[in-house]
């Protein structure tokens, strides 16, 4: 045994026989004692210089090495480096160089660099005679008890963590608090006096508190079963709050829950905003046209206006390409692609644009296409909203065309051309009245022009005929074809001068 010398160092002389005796058995009985010691403990021998003189079997297995190979290296070789130069290092190799009892607890690199952490209780070996001093070592392998440890702390320092920014409150798993943090108690209201032993049914709704679906959150709870969402609470003085919460039954030693802790986060202020947004989402679909698609144009939804504006139905267009509402010559223009790249890079949209309905209906819409980015601000879809103005384009367009045709007409009638009128097919309300009045001036505009010309060929005739009667022919008389009304009846009195 690599270290019986050292355990008969430690017996001081005796001269007497029995005291001889004494001292053997004494010998003997350690000897026993360390044999054993050896064969069930992990040992090692280091001189005061920490070179390694011995070592048992259950040492160097700890390490996961040989023990023949261990003697004669220095101790410090087999602790991780950094673990050399910290204060527990440097406290171990001095202890070692005074012959000093001494404990510590240090990292050492096992197989294939695991760490291995053990717990060293150093025992210095007087010398015997010139003998050199010695020291014995006796390690425990605590790795898996510091690795909880330190689980065990981090857990602690993230449950602190937590608590610090989140409302949390406890309850025996009939219901009743037992304890709340500050965070919980601003936000309902409360002082903790106010609440401790009560019942949990307080934070809730009259009419939820008497629901089988309240008794069944507690039963679920009291079988260890997890809750997590968002729940509607109530505060002191009836104040409505919004919470995302998680109800966590919390478990003893032989595994069955003993009580159960809330984690909590008032999202009264964020689930206020969300139903204003809400609310003005189901106002703009029930007033416009909605469609969103994804980054490859493909439909994803369509709201019902949407549907009764182009005449499809859900199915009909749900996966299906954006191109099937446009012309086929635009669907494979530049421009068609540089639309949908412009919108891949999130950007917006908006104009008047030419759509086409199911069997090829012409459809104008009023849109703006907004393309919806993630938390990590990525589109990842486009919501397009739409107001069909098809009525005030064609009305626009019949207008266009009703000027342009009056333009024409009234540049005929200029010159004396009333041949033309304004067509009305096709045209109604105020651009029908317009045209029809146009037609009514110009039809008022040629007779007009014919009893002018009429005007002028009586006095041009009259003239005539004073001529012809100043010379004495009695003979003349005024044509009456083409002469209606006044001019007529002038022309008639005048042939009658002439009888």
């Amino acid at each position: 045994m690599f270290m019986s010398r050292n355990v008969q160092a430690l017996i001081p002389g005796f001269t007497d026989r029995r005291a001889e005796r004494d001292r053997r058995s004494a010998m003997r009985q350690q000897q026993a004692a360390l044999a054993a010691l050896e064969r069930h403990h992990a040992l090692v021998e280091l001189a005061n210089d920490g070179t390694i003189t011995g070592a048992t079997p259950h040492f160097a297995a700890l390490l996961g090495l040989a023990a023949d190979r261990l003697a004669g290296q220095r101790y410090a070789a087999l602790l991780e480096p950094a673990e050399r130069d910290s204060a527990a290092g440097r406290e171990f190799a001095f202890a070692l160089s005074r012959g000093e009892t001494a404990t510590a607890q240090l990292r050492h690199t096992g197989t294939e660099g695991h760490a291995v952490v053990l717990r060293l209780q150093i025992t210095p070996i007087p010398a015997e005679d010139d003998s050199p001093a010695r020291t014995l070592v006796l390690a425990d392998d605590v790795t898996d008890a510091v690795a909880q440890a330190m689980a065990t702390a981090e857990l602690q320092g993230q449950i602190n963590a937590v608590r610090k920014s989140q409302a949390v409150i406890e309850f025996s798993l009939d219901g009743h608090v037992l304890d709340a943090n500050g965070n919980f108690l601003t936000a309902l209201g409360y002082r903790l006096d106010e609440i401790k032993g009560q019942h949990h049914s307080m934070f809730v709704d009259p009419a939820y508190r008497q629901t089988p679906e309240y008794r069944a959150f507690w039963d679920r709870l009291g079988r260890g079963e997890y809750d997590a969402g968002q729940y509607k609470r109530i505060g002191k003085g009836g104040k409505e709050i919004w919470i995302e919460a998680s109800y966590n039954p919390i478990f003893d030693s032989a595994g069955k829950p003993f009580k159960v802790v809330k984690y909590a986060t008032d999202i009264t202020e964020k689930k206020n905003v969300g139903a204003d947004h809400e609310g003005q989402l189901v106002a703009i679909s029930k007033s416009q046209a909605v469609i969103s698609f994804d980054m490859t144009g493909r439909v994803l939804d369509a709201n019902d206006n949407f549907l009764s504006v182009l005449g499809y139905r859900l199915e009909d267009v749900r996966g299906q390409h954006h191109s099937l509402f446009v012309e086929p010559a635009y669907r494979d223009s530049a421009e068609y692609r540089a639309f949908w790249e412009r919108l891949g890079r999130s950007e917006f949209d908006a104009g008047r644009y030419k759509r086409l309905g199911k069997g090829g209906k012409e459809v104008w819409i009023q849109a703006s296409y907004n393309p919806i980015l993630d938390p990590n601000g990525k589109p990842f879809k486009v919501v397009k909203y739409a107001t069909d103005v098809t009525e005030q384009v064609l009305a626009a367009k019949a207008q266009e065309e009703a000027v342009a045709q009056t333009e024409e007409i009234v540049a005929a009638a200029q010159r004396n051309a009333f041949e033309q009128r304004v067509p009305l097919e096709g045209k109604t309300g105020a651009i029908e009245r317009l045209c029809r009045g146009v037609n009514s001036i110009v039809e008022t505009l040629e007779k007009q022009h014919a009893m002018s010309e009429a005007l002028k060929s009586a006095v041009a005739e009259t003239q005539r005929m004073v001529g012809a009667a100043q010379a004495n022919d009695l003979s003349q008389r005024i044509d009456l074809d083409g002469k209606t009304g006044d001019i007529a009846d002038l022309c008639s009195g005048l042939n009658g001068l002439m009888d």
